[in-house]
């Protein structure tokens, strides 16, 4: 039975012009903000230590990716501590396409509270499998490969509690460690098609991201092993996925 409200989590300054408009896009769409606080990161910490983004890809985590991770990380944390049920997660440039607000419920009434979450929008549209109707043009299932971007994702508090208890060193963007599933045992269900879009307008608040330097002959091996092991994990844990029904 679908619930009879949903609170949405969104990440943004307060009184900022994106807060605003964002709060506004929330309330029209009949749901329940709730201000999960941004984070400006102006230096890298000891919780980015040992960051395997620089390792294996040659490029260290932005200012503004670490502080886009520690944001998902203190909602995550709320989430855990406060909600019973599932709840959406929106960055504040996130906009909602007709129809979306019904998605959403239905999405919340089937959840399954223990080991899944919900993208609603990435950039890469996955073909999905196992598929189950939402609504008369939305469908839910497991997708082949982890989508990008955190900006409209369904989650519950104890998927919520897994994401924080791994997350306590970030080593790569929060949208590519939500995707890792093998790292913190959920997995990732994806709507189709996406009933969010990403409304940044082109502007990236994460910085801008170096080039991939090359690497000594033993590191630059050992980082194409990491990537095969890496893509190997990502089929590995579609097929997990696909054991389970939706």
């Amino acid at each position: 039975m679908p619930p009879s409200s949903l609170r949405v989590y969104f990440i943004s300054e307060l009184g900022s012009p994106r807060y605003l408009r964002c709060l506004e896009r929330i309330k029209a769409a009949g749901l329940e903000p709730v201000l999960s606080h941004a984070v400006r990161s102006t230096a890298i910490g000891k919780e980015c230590e040992g960051s395997l983004r620089e390792r294996h890809w040659g490029s260290p985590l932005t200012l503004g990716e670490v502080g886009c991770f520690l944001a998902h990380r203190s909602a995550w944390r709320r989430i855990a501590e406060t909600e019973n049920g599932p709840v959406l997660v929106v960055e504040d440039d996130v906009g909602f396409l007709p129809g979306a607000r019904e998605v959403f419920f239905a999405a919340a009434a089937r959840y399954d509270s223990r080991r899944d979450w919900i993208r609603f929008y990435s950039d890469w549209a996955r073909r999905c499998y196992r598929e189950v109707r939402l609504t008369d043009s939305v469908r839910l299932g497991v997708p082949v490969s982890p989508g990008n971007c955190c900006v409209a994702y369904m989650i519950g508090p104890e998927v919520a509690r897994r994401l924080y208890d791994r997350s306590e060193t970030l080593h790569c963007p929060s949208d590519d460690f939500m995707g890792q599933s093998w790292t913190h045992g959920t997995r990732e269900l994806h709507c189709r098609p996406f009933p969010c879009v990403h409304d940044d307008g082109k502007v990236s608040l994460i910085g801008h991201r170096p080039k991939h330097r090359r690497l000594p002959f033993w590191a630059e091996l050992h980082r194409n092993a990491y990537k095969l092991k890496t893509s190997f994990l990502k089929r590995w844990a579609f097929l997990v996925g696909l054991s389970r029904r939706v």
